[in-house]
């Protein structure tokens, strides 16, 4: 995309849904090899740094791309927001001159401008600057953090039930 539409941010959370699902799919490969072909290398505490690594790197595929297109979001939300400013200010101009020349009825007008200038504004500072849907990350973290859990688990109760 060359200009972020903050009216319209499906193309954007398109992305960062095949962002994540690149690094799902990474992880679940390494896991699945690990735990079904290769047990015993969760042994090594050399495989277990690069596990570590490829999990982080797994992260950091998701994060990066979307942390650029953060930065065009926020520019675009800064650059509205500016221009929303200025048509605040040229409404209440308008309203200090109505209230001056006395005229009532262009002040119903004014009123019905600055509520729509204002809900403007309220609407653009409500977008969120991160390009995602709200479980997109708490999904990645989820397939991150689980298979640790769930290893750590693993040798706990190996270590109970075993003894060793």
């Amino acid at each position: 995309m060359e200009k972020v539409d903050l009216y319209y941010l499906k193309p954007i959370y398109s992305l960062s849904k095949l962002a994540v699902w690149t690094s799902l799919s990474v992880l679940v490969i390494i896991n699945l090899n690990v735990l079904l072909l290769t047990p015993q290398l969760l042994e090594s505490s050399a495989f277990i740094s690069v596990l570590v690594l490829a999990m982080l790197l797994s992260l950091a595929t998701f994060l990066m791309p979307l942390y650029g297109i953060k930065r065009r979001i926020l520019a675009e939300k800064n650059r509205v927001m500016a221009a929303t400013g200025r048509d605040i200010e040229t409404a209440y101009d308008r309203l200090d001159k109505a209230i001056k020349s006395g005229d009532s009825r262009k002040l119903a007008d004014i009123k019905v401008l600055l509520d729509l200038v204002h809900q403007k504004k309220d609407f653009v500072q409500s977008i969120p600057v991160w390009p995602w849907n709200r479980g997109t990350f708490t999904a990645l973290l989820s397939a991150i953090i689980l298979p640790i859990v769930l290893g750590i688990l693993s040798r706990v109760l190996q270590k109970i039930l075993l003894g060793v």
